[in-house]
C-alpha cells in the first residue's frame, strides 16, 4: 500500500500502471479527475504522455515540467493543472511499473526518495498479493519447484506430463505478471509459503 506520505506529495493526483504495457495488459491506479482521465484517452494519451514514453524506454525517476506546454495533450493536461511532476519506472521479472505524479510546484530531493521507495515498495506488494491468490494445487507446484524438484519430478508427484508442468509454470507466471519461474518462487518465499534458497 501506498503510505500517507505519498498521497500527500502528490497533491495533484497520480497514476500508477502495472504489467506489461507493450501487450496493453496492465492494472491502473488512479486519483486523477474523472474529467481528466477521460480527456486522457480521448486524446490518445498511453502513445502521447511523457510519462509513460519515458517508462518504456527507461527505468529510475525523472521530473517533469509543463509550465510551457508545447502540444495538444500537454496543453490539455496544463488546463487540468498538471504542471510539475514525477515520471518513475520500475521492472521486476518483466512487470513494468509506470507512474505518474503531479503537483503544482517542484520535488525536493526527499519527496523524490520518498515517492521511489513508495512506488518501489507498491510493486513489489501487488506482485506478492497476486502471488497468495494462486489455488492450492499451484502453491504445491510452486513449492516443490523451490525445493529443488525437476519437472520430471513435478511432473509424477502431480501424475501429468513435463509439458503439463510447463505449461502451468507458464500459466502461473502470467497470472502474477512476471516472466521468470525464480521470480515466482522468490515472491511465494516472501509471502510465505515456500523456500527460497537464496532468502
Amino acid at each position: 500500500m501506498l503510505d500517507e506520505r505519498f498521497h500527500a506529495i502528490a497533491d495533484h493526483g497520480f497514476a500508477i500502471g502495472i504489467g506489461s504495457f507493450v501487450e496493453n495488459d496492465f492494472d491502473l491506479q488512479t486519483t486523477y479527475a474523472p474529467d481528466w482521465q477521460q480527456e486522457y484517452f480521448n486524446l490518445g494519451g498511453l502513445a502521447k504522455d511523457p510519462v509513460v514514453q519515458f517508462g518504456l524506454r527507461s527505468s529510475g525517476l525523472q521530473t517533469w515540467d509543463n509550465s510551457s506546454p508545447k502540444t495538444d495533450f500537454l496543453r490539455a493536461a496544463h488546463d487540468h493543472n498538471l504542471c510539475h511532476g514525477v515520471a518513475f519506472s520500475n521492472a521486476i521479472s518483466g512487470s513494468k511499473l509506470i507512474a505518474g505524479v503531479a503537483r503544482s510546484r517542484g520535488f525536493s530531493l526527499l519527496e523524490r526518495t520518498a515517492i521511489q521507495t513508495n512506488l518501489r515498495k507498491h510493486h513489489l506488494n501487488q506482485l506478492c498479493e497476486k502471488t497468495k491468490q494462486l489455488n492450492p494445487l499451484q502453491k504445491t507446484l510452486v513449492q516443490l519447484s523451490a525445493q529443488g524438484c525437476r519437472s520430471k519430478e513435478i511432473a509424477h508427484y502431480f501424475e501429468v506430463s513435463e509439458e503439463a508442468i510447463k505449461q502451468r509454470k507458464s500459466k502461473i507466471q502470467k497470472l502474477i505478471g512476471v516472466n521468470n519461474f525464480t521470480c515466482v518462487t522468490a515472491l511465494a518465499a516472501r509471502v510465505g509459503f515456500a523456500f527460497h534458497p537464496i532468502n
